[in-house]
């Protein structure tokens, strides 16, 4: 099978992302509703099934929740200053998913990763190969082309999604469906007078934090109202389908 890899403009050094990342490491609010999103994708890890992968895990955010929560957590990570550091934070780090055994894991999940990839079939179908029969698959990505703008060009992300597609190409691979919907109601409209209003790719620190303390909690309330018609992001929850 040929590498899959996240292709980004240069080492990390040059790349955009990297201080996206740090800045929505400060809200905390949304940090805990993402990883929230994996105890309910796979519930508790358990003696001989805590095998998990990151896939794109970046500066490790959500690789460090995942190890608090008890799983043995393999990151992928195509960036070399990336995967160094994350080997000095006391992960396994590899460069692609073909460096994992074919059904080793009990659970891989990704957070705003395909986006970035213009082969994202050929990623579903190298996440159906490394899961185990029956496996949990948590997938999120940025929804909706209407709010494509400065940012999403500036981090490199080649598409945004909307959920009967994303749903397409995962089935397609393999996997079974769980759960397909739209997140963060309220940010749908802030992303969109972000890409009216404003020309700079650079996030806002204190913006994104009053977003986080103020809005975010009112935007999840909504979701259960709206989470089948829009939000800034979707999240999918699937299954390696048996053998």
């Amino acid at each position: 099978m040929a590498e899959v890899s996240v292709q980004r403009p240069g080492t990390s050094e040059e790349y955009t992302g990297v201080g996206t990342l740090e800045v929505l490491a400060s809200a905390v609010r949304y940090q805990r509703f993402l990883t929230g999103l994996m105890t309910r994708a796979a519930g508790a890890p358990a003696a001989g099934r805590n095998r998990v992968a990151d896939f794109g895990a970046g500066l490790g955010t959500f690789a460090r929740d995942a190890r608090s929560l008890g799983w043995r957590v393999t990151c992928i990570e195509l960036d070399p200053a990336l995967r160094a550091h994350l080997h000095a934070d006391g992960f396994d780090a590899a460069e692609s998913l073909d460096e994992v055994v074919p059904q080793s894991l009990d659970f891989l999940f990704s957070y705003n990763v395909l986006e970035h990839i213009e082969d994202d079939a050929s990623v579903i179908k190298a996440f159906h190969r490394a899961l185990k029969p029956g496996a949990p698959l948590l997938v999120y990505v940025p929804a909706f082309t209407v709010l494509y703008g400065s940012f999403d060009r500036a981090v490199g992300h080649v598409r945004r999604y909307r959920r009967n597609g994303l749903i397409d190409l995962v089935e397609s691979a393999g996997f079974a469906v769980d759960v397909c919907h739209y997140a963060d109601s309220i940010g749908f409209a802030a992303a969109l007078a972000y890409r009216v209003t404003r020309r700079s790719a650079q996030l806002d620190e204190r913006a994104v934090r009053l977003y986080d303390r103020f809005l975010f909690p009112a935007s999840r309330r909504l979701d259960n109202l709206a989470y089948r018609f829009f939000g800034k992001n979707l999240v999918l929850i699937a299954r390696r389908s048996p053998e």
